[in-house]
């Protein structure tokens, strides 16, 4: 969209005025701090190969300090912008703690945010090749081999 549509589009919704002082700026892009590859040491190669084969294959720095601490037995809280990977942060170390025979409950405060991480991770975990017999409600994992 052009600056002068978006600006008609502003005024069909009444939401710029004229008289309206209006600001433009431009952001220079922040570069992604990153994470040294130590996590992909420290997790079973199944999982080394599958983040490799779905594209990931450097962590930002959230992700691999929060994947480092929970793969070390902290329990974390991890605070990060939408979609900056907090998903991948938490599925790693439930991953690695499924492949050693552990368990994992999730819990969601809204539907809307449970049914968002089913998708993703049903998805990641196709990706993976690690679901076999899927269904929406009740993926059945595979994580043997």
């Amino acid at each position: 969209m052009q600056d002068g549509q978006l600006l008609d589009a502003l005024r069909k919704f009444d939401a710029l005025r004229d008289g309206d002082q209006i600001d433009t700026a431009v952001q220079d892009k922040i570069a992604p701090a990153y994470a040294d590859d130590s996590v992909f040491q420290r997790v079973s190669p199944k999982i080394a190969r599958a983040l490799r084969s779905s594209g990931v294959t450097r962590l930002y720095a959230h992700q691999g300090e929060a994947i480092g601490k929970a793969l070390g037995g902290a329990n974390i809280v991890l605070e990060a912008p939408t979609a900056s990977g907090k998903t991948l942060s938490f599925a790693v170390p439930m991953m690695q703690s499924l492949l050693r025979g552990g368990h994992a409950l999730m819990i969601y405060p809204m539907k809307a945010v449970a049914n968002d991480q089913r998708v993703q991770l049903v998805g990641m975990l196709k990706a993976w090749g690690w679901i076999r017999g899927h269904t929406t409600a009740t993926p059945t994992l595979n994580i043997a081999n």
